[in-house]
């Protein structure tokens, strides 16, 4: 081995080390880290509009209060404005249209265990079972299971308070965050080795650009799909389409599972009102998104974040694991960058290859099982 090769090993062996080390305070301290990766987050939305004012003369430091200051105001408007539309509908959804659908769903249900006793005593294979028995355990099932759902409000509460505790963190840290970006960026940098500092920090400006691509495609996707909802439960005479609109819209943010999360309780006030069939607000929820899934996002991300939805699938599944609800809310972005790491260190680093070698290699073994398809064809 040459003082070169042995030199290039240690590195990496170095590196590994120092992956592992990161991999395991990750682990240790998850919570803390995915608090900071929200807050990254929301910090590049913010940075957008400062450094378009940045661009214009205005410095960071005359910038970044002017942003925060027209968000504060903004969400103060929206508070004014929407607010009090959310909190009666919501307030009307909880206590009144919920509870009725729950109610109705288990008249309906007892109607069809009437039914279902005597079609149960009617067959030779249950005569020796008692059928009312049999349905009134269901009966007593569903109520126990509404009791408990009623029972969990408390650890609810309880969670509400460490995620406002959450939110206070977060606002702090971006702050933080906007005020001295660089001052964090070569701290961070100052831990990696020197002979992979340059290039670390080209990963993490690549990190960057696609992370705030992602972060706008899906603002505006979220936005849009929320008044597509809005539109379609108005024209079906939904009640609390304005609440049920921004559950839809919110809830889009989480891929796959985030429409299931929108349709429950889309489906109970249509189970509630009369004149309102729960299947077709499923379909236009269902459809609305497939419209945001299939045409919208991909417009928008212009093949900037080309994620497939597989990776996204395995990516919820894996981190939800790992990190609970954070970990499924913040899957995609957690995906994002597993996988430019992946790419960008261990494929093109470690191994050596490059975006052009891969695709040439691509090309020339098509090439060869072309020739050798060929070959055959003309032997025969």
């Amino acid at each position: 081995m040459t003082i070169d090769g042995g030199s290039k090993l240690v590195r990496w062996v170095v590196s590994a080390i120092i992956g592992l080390i990161f991999f395991a305070l990750f682990v240790i301290f998850q919570q803390v880290i995915l608090l900071l990766l929200t807050a990254v987050l929301v910090a590049l939305i913010l940075d957008l509009p400062i450094q378009a004012l940045n661009r214009m003369g205005l410095s960071r430091r005359v910038g970044t209060p002017l942003v925060l200051g027209v968000v504060i105001l903004a969400l103060v408007g929206i508070n004014i404005i929407a607010a009090p539309i959310l909190v009666r509908q919501g307030e009307v959804l909880v206590s009144d249209t919920i509870p009725r659908s729950l109610r109705q769903f288990d008249s309906w249900w007892r109607r069809q265990s009437f039914t279902l006793n005597e079609t149960l005593e009617d067959m030779p294979l249950v005569n020796d079972m008692n059928a009312n028995d049999l349905t009134d355990g269901l009966s007593v099932r569903f109520d126990d299971a509404v009791a408990s759902v009623v029972n969990g409000i408390s650890p609810v509460i309880s969670g509400a308070l460490s995620t406002v505790f959450s939110l206070l963190v977060i606002l702090f840290a971006v702050i933080f965050l906007l005020a001295e970006p660089h001052v964090y960026m070569n701290g961070f940098l100052n831990l990696v080795p020197p002979f992979y500092r340059e290039r670390a920090e080209n990963i993490i400006f690549k990190l960057d650009s696609m992370l705030r691509y992602w972060i706008s495609a899906m603002a505006v996707s979220m936005v849009l799909l929320g008044v597509g909802v809005w539109i379609g439960l108005q024209a079906l005479n939904v009640p609390q389409a304005f609440t049920l609109s921004i559950i839809a819209g919110a809830t889009s943010f989480i891929p796959n599972f985030g429409p299931i999360i929108a349709v429950i309780p889309a489906a109970a006030v249509a189970f509630a009102t009369e004149g309102v069939n729960p299947l077709v607000v499923i379909v236009v929820i269902y459809f609305v998104t497939f419209l945001q899934n299939q045409i919208l996002l991909p417009i928008l991300m212009s093949n900037a974040v080309n994620i497939p939805p597989l990776a996204i699938l395995f990516g919820q599944i894996i981190f939800g694991l790992l990190f609970g609800f954070m970990g499924l809310l913040l899957a995609v972005p957690l995906t994002v960058i597993v996988g430019v790491l992946i790419n960008e260190v261990y494929v093109q680093d470690l191994l050596g290859y490059k975006p052009q070698q891969v695709k040439q290699e691509v090309v020339e073994e098509d090439l060869d099982d072309n020739l050798d398809a060929e070959t055959v064809s003309g032997t025969a």
